[in-house]
């Protein structure tokens, strides 16, 4: 996937993903945020968490006699074993309104140079911009020069194909700003390096298998040998490559040797681990994880024989799974739950193993909350925009001196309400409260600017 420009984004980025990983463009690394499977799937050794590292960018002030660092993310982990649910989503919550006088504005910040895509022949390459003047900006934790104008620079080292960097400014507030740019580095002669990485190193899926990806020479064939399983792909026009390689009959639980080569002569050597083991025999047992829930869906996890396939079935939702490596997660999503409503549900394997749950919806309460939109206005009529949250089906109303409104708290409990305020003086603040028909109620200023 490829990673979008983002001026103002929050999100943490590693600044350079060397050329290695980026040649394919962030398809084959995964990020911090893009986990194989839900939090309490991570309990089983069939997954483990994908992690970033960062190297450190130059030190501009030694730039003369030290070479600028790359930073390259990239871990061995364990393959997955195939999950059949997406994480649930969580509901979103309305923020509170900063206290009046605190800046909460990012800081402005943009990169001049280079340009977005470029492609360049040196490796050693100089990233500059403005920024607002007193920020400080980093690249991978480490600050960049930045002059008293808020002109900033710093030196990182490429890698050949694509390469992406996030450069971060952050005010004596605390507020914070990126800024990303995608440039390419192409050699002198314009060829492109092997590079070979792994993906997942162990695997508990059958048959085992694991990802290999990397750059060459393009049109190239790049082969994976071992023991117990091959494969072959074609290096693109774009210099990218990736495979996957099952091994059908690797031993359990013993390490071996996959060789990655092209046929320029380049290798490289990995090892192998399958935790696959088809002639092992395991208890079934089962585990609930919540009985009752505040959203519309439940886990199970437990052991069984490799193989067997796990089926959780209700009048409301069913799932099946298939127990890997003799371990199983199954989640179950149900539609149409009253809040209150307990229901059945059946657990049977293909082995003959059955069980019997009860699952209770209780849906968390949704609480009185209000944010105030602007506090201040110049339009003819004033007017501001109030919103939040309160019980499903409450009235909402605002009361003041020169303007009133009402609406009704939506069946998820979201409510939004315009309140105009005629013949306000100008400059003069004035209180506005929100409240519900709950009890509940909340006190703003809101001042009518003069033109």
């Amino acid at each position: 996937m490829f990673r979008r420009l983002g001026i103002f984004a929050t999100t943490f980025v590693v600044v350079i993903a060397g050329g290695i990983a980026l040649a394919q463009m962030g398809e084959y690394l995964p990020s911090a945020d893009d986990n194989f499977a839900d939090a309490e799937a991570a309990e089983f050794d069939t997954l483990l968490s994908l992690e970033e590292q960062e190297a450190p960018a130059v030190d501009e002030t030694a730039e003369k006699s030290k070479t600028p660092t790359t930073i390259k993310a990239q871990e061995e982990v364990e393959a997955p074993a195939p999950k059949d649910e997406k994480p649930a989503e969580e509901k979103p919550v309305a923020a509170e309104t900063p206290e009046k006088g605190v800046d909460t504005n990012p800081p402005d910040l943009i990169i001049t140079s280079p340009e977005y895509g470029a492609t360049v022949s040196t490796r050693e390459l100089r990233f500059e911009g403005k920024v607002e003047p007193g920020a400080i900006v980093k690249a991978a934790g480490f600050r960049a020069d930045v002059n008293a104008d808020g002109y900033w620079s710093i030196v990182l080292l490429l890698e050949p194909g694509g390469n992406l960097a996030t450069i971060k400014a952050f005010d004596e507030a605390g507020n914070m700003s990126e800024a990303t740019v995608k440039v390419f580095y192409s050699s002198a002669e314009g060829e492109h390096a092997f590079t070979a990485n792994q993906s997942y190193k162990v695997s508990a899926a059958n048959p085992p298998y694991d990802v290999f990806y990397g750059t060459g020479r393009p049109g190239t064939t790049v082969k994976a040998t071992s023991d117990f399983g091959s494969a072959s792909t074609t290096v693109t026009e774009k210099g990218k490559w990736e495979m996957k390689v099952k091994f059908p009959s690797a031993p359990y639980y013993q390490w071996f040797a996959v060789k990655i080569a092209d046929t320029d002569g380049h290798s490289k050597t990995f090892e192998f681990k399958s935790k696959y083991n088809p002639d092992a025999q395991y208890d079934f047992t089962i585990t609930q994880k919540y009985g009752v829930n505040s959203d519309q869906w439940e886990k199970f996890t437990g052991t069984a024989t490799p193989g067997t396939v796990i089926g959780a079935y209700s009048d409301y939702g069913s799932a099946e799974t298939v127990a890997e490596g003799g371990e199983f997660y199954l989640k179950v999503h149900f539609a149409g739950l009253m809040p209150g409503q307990t229901i059945g549900i059946v657990v049977e394997t293909t082995e003959g193993d059955r069980r019997t749950f009860d699952f209770r919806y209780e849906p968390t309460p949704i609480g009185f909350s209000v944010i105030q939109k602007y506090g201040s206005c110049s339009e003819n009529p004033p007017y501001d925009v109030f919103k939040g949250t309160a019980t499903p089906g409450a009235t909402i109303w605002a009361e003041s001196p020169f303007g009133g409104a009402s609406t009704m708290a939506g069946d998820l409990g979201y409510w939004d309400l315009q309140v105009f305020f005629e013949g306000a003086t100008p400059n003069q603040p004035f209180n506005v409260t929100i409240s519900d028909s709950e009890g509940h109620s909340k006190v703003f200023t809101f001042t009518v600017l003069a033109k």
